[in-house]
């Protein structure tokens, strides 16, 4: 995160918390930090039976694959037991350290008050909190205290409050040379090394009913959804958006579920539209159906072609090729302008991305070349979906390491999803 986006951040965060405890000053503690503070999700249904979980850690080419199997408590149990040393430094070096224990007190108070989560990844994070304690401790010297489900929420909900990066591109029939679709995203954030060197790949293989397994390109800690797919060939991406519509203080009392957690509790619950089919359609439901607190742009795709969601505090809006008359039909882009929901604004990379569009099909490798010249100086990970050959290629960032060094292997995404449980926990 620049300097300019950290002031933005606190400035935002700390105006919102004042405003919501001056709002909220009659009517007891309601923005007060700690366990005593309002939930962050409705209590949880207790399960019949909890079961342990298992996982699996692979590397593939130096990036790190981890396969979660179980309830959503016994996955989350698991990520923080075999992440332990992970979690535990993206949390004390890059979020503290980024953003300072005050903001981040005042953002969790924020969160604490005004947040609704859903019940499964609120287990899931419990399950992360317990694995972290049985691996060793959840001490944070920094909060001089042991990490607990608000800090670990709030951190999962940083995209709501933070200024980030980020650009997409998709392309499918005319526009490839295979015709499937194929996805390129950039994830733009920060070079702090903590965050860096706890890139994962987590494969979540969910035992309830009704719950598709996903795979999430994400951090040690991070529960939420910034670049997954899912079962059903579903991906979804997310951007940071720039629009003026986050919420006021006022507004936020009525309550918000963080961007990346209802993005993954869409992509994992599949059908979110009811209409018998798990598609692109489903996460523009799934994201119209929410409250909203900040800005942010989610580009999906299927087997069919991609999809533009704009989601600001008002609401929600689609885009799709056909919005742009200057795009071949058959592709879409989209980097951090709203462009449904707003006037579009000029930007460089959605022009450098219209014209590499222009001229022709284009290759698996002339699509991931061009993705990759959108990318900022703060990118993190590029990735390339290819829905009909249901695969990941993926550019993890080296912690000191230079902007697309490093190798990009393709990961067999029928493959992971057809990973065994082991008999016993790693």
């Amino acid at each position: 995160m620049s300097g300019s986006a950290r002031r933005r951040w606190k400035q935002r965060v700390q105006g919102l918390a004042l405003g919501l405890t001056s709002l909220t000053a009659g009517l007891g503690s309601a923005v007060a930090e700690g366990p005593a503070a309002a939930p962050l999700a409705a209590p949880s249904p207790t399960p019949q039976q909890v079961s342990k979980g298992t996982s699996r850690l692979e590397t593939v080419e130096g990036q790190r694959v981890l396969h979660l199997y179980g309830d959503a408590y016994g996955r989350g149990f698991e990520h923080g037991r075999v992440l332990h040393d992970g979690v535990l430094d993206a949390v004390s070096n890059y979020a503290l350290a980024e953003l300072g224990t005050g903001p981040f007190n005042l953002a969790r108070a924020l969160l604490v008050a005004t947040a609704k989560v859903p019940p499964t990844l609120r287990r899931e994070a419990e399950g992360i909190i317990d694995g972290l304690r049985a691996a060793g401790g959840a001490r944070v010297p920094a909060l001089d205290r042991d990490l607990d489900v608000h800090d670990l929420l709030t951190i999962n909900a940083f995209t709501d409050l933070v200024a980030v990066g980020c650009s997409s591109l998709s392309t499918w029939g005319s526009s490839n040379d295979a015709g499937s679709p194929r996805l390129v995203r950039n994830l733009d954030w920060s070079t702090r090394p903590a965050l860096l060197r706890n890139q994962v790949l987590i494969v979540q293989h969910p035992t309830e009913p009704g719950r598709l397994a996903t795979a999430s390109v994400t951090f040690a800690g991070f529960l939420g959804c910034l670049s997954c797919v899912n079962t059903a060939g579903v991906g979804a991406f997310f951007n940071m958006g720039y629009g003026e519509g986050a919420a006021t203080p006022l507004q936020l009392l009525g309550g918000f579920v963080p961007a990346n957690l209802l993005l993954r509790e869409v992509v994992e619950a599949g059908d979110a539209n009811g209409d018998g089919r798990v598609d692109r359609a489903d996460v523009a439901a799934g994201l119209a159906a929410a409250k909203h607190a900040g800005s942010y742009i989610v580009h999906a795709i299927d087997a069919t072609e991609g999809l533009v969601v704009e989601v600001e505090h008002k609401g929600t809006a689609t885009r799709t090729a056909a919005d742009d008359p200057r795009l071949p039909p058959t592709a879409l882009i989209a980097t951090n302008h709203h462009r449904a929901l707003a006037e579009p604004e000029p930007c460089r990379r959605y022009d450098l991305a219209r014209a590499g569009t222009s001229v022709g099909p284009l290759s698996a490798q002339a699509q991931w070349t061009l993705g990759r010249s959108l990318a900022l100086g703060s990118v993190v990970n590029t990735l390339q979906y290819d829905v009909a050959a249901h695969s990941l290629r993926l550019w993890l960032r080296a912690a000191g390491g230079a902007k697309g060094a490093g190798p990009t292997p393709t990961h067999d995404l029928k493959a992971l999803f057809a990973t065994p449980a082991p008999g016993n926990a790693l």
